[in-house]
């Protein structure tokens, strides 16, 4: 018994100390009032010895794409070529755009959010309270328990598999004595579940999230992220209006002053920037009554 206990504890050792990559189904709905319009996006979470990253795979997939070209385009500038960058598209049919990093093993946890035209680093230290149930069932080809909490707004049923040693899981989740497999809200109208396990080389490394083509990143606590949000939803336009107008915003979040810019259409001829603006506000707030079933459903009160 102690042999076999011996043979456990190694496996799961060994199985910790490997990099990996859970692929879920998200299935959500952004509008409330069209609960019969379900989304469905395949995302990622890469978990390493020192910590793990949940993104869309349609984002895994730009990167590929992207740093392919790249390194195309730099073996042909070392030959006296020019690099293109016009063949280096930045486009994604990723619906999901923000990044969530958990650095082990304190679990500390930061996302990366696109907010008009600011790219944030958000921290996070609120913590998630788990209610472990006696309940169990199959996820998949896993064992599992069920778990419940309140977080972000909402009332979730999550289920952990004790089979996958990581005590992780899809988005900001985490806690709990194993995997969680799945995870869905009180409504359905958010659920997360594992559809395929991988393991990575050895010498698998986070990317930099492309950098240099996000260009600075502010950093903000979850509180003054809130804020800002909110304040977004008010007045989407607001960072466009500080830039024709001279002004704009540093890594920490306060304000410099630039030479104003002025718009053109293709033709060359000057636009409106109130009017251009005023139509951009018309449209962002439209598009904004009808994604109103947010995951973190808490950051709209």
């Amino acid at each position: 018994m102690k042999f076999l206990s011996a043979i456990l504890l190694f496996l799961v050792t060994l199985l910790s100390a490997q990099n990996h990559r859970f692929v879920y189904d998200y299935t959500f709905v952004k509008d409330s009032l069209e609960q019969d319009k379900p989304i469905s996006e395949a995302m990622t979470l890469d978990i390493t010895p020192n910590g793990s990253r949940y993104y869309s795979y349609g984002i895994y997939e730009r990167d590929s794409t992207m740093q392919a070209e790249m390194s195309k385009q730099l073996k042909m500038a070392t030959n006296g070529s020019n690099i293109s960058f016009k063949s280096i598209s930045t486009s994604s049919k990723a619906t999901i755009k923000s990044v969530v990093n958990k650095s082990y093993p304190n679990f500390a946890i930061s996302s990366n959010e696109k907010m008009g035209m600011n790219t944030y680093k958000v921290t996070d230290a609120r913590n998630i309270i788990w209610k472990i149930q006696p309940e169990k069932m199959m996820v998949g080809k896993f064992n599992a328990q069920k778990a419940t909490t309140e977080m972000y707004g909402r009332r979730w049923t999550a289920w952990f598999s004790t089979e996958l040693p990581f005590q992780d899981g899809p988005y900001k989740f985490h806690g709990l004595p194993g995997l969680i497999v799945k995870i869905e809200d009180e409504t359905k109208s958010h659920i997360i579940e594992l559809q395929g396990v991988k393991i990575l080389p050895k010498d698998f490394a986070f990317t930099q999230d492309n950098e240099m083509f996000s260009g600075s990143t502010i950093t903000l606590d979850y509180n003054k992220f809130k804020k800002a949000y909110l304040e977004n939803r008010e007045n989407p336009s607001k960072g466009m209006r500080q830039m024709s107008s001279g002004m704009g915003s540093t890594s920490n979040g306060s304000t410099f002053v630039s030479s104003s810019f002025v718009m053109k259409d293709q033709n060359g001829k000057v636009l409106d920037p109130n009017k251009m603006m005023n139509e951009m506000d018309a449209k962002a707030k439209e598009a904004n009554k009808k994604n109103n079933n947010l995951l973190e459903l808490d950051l709209l009160k």
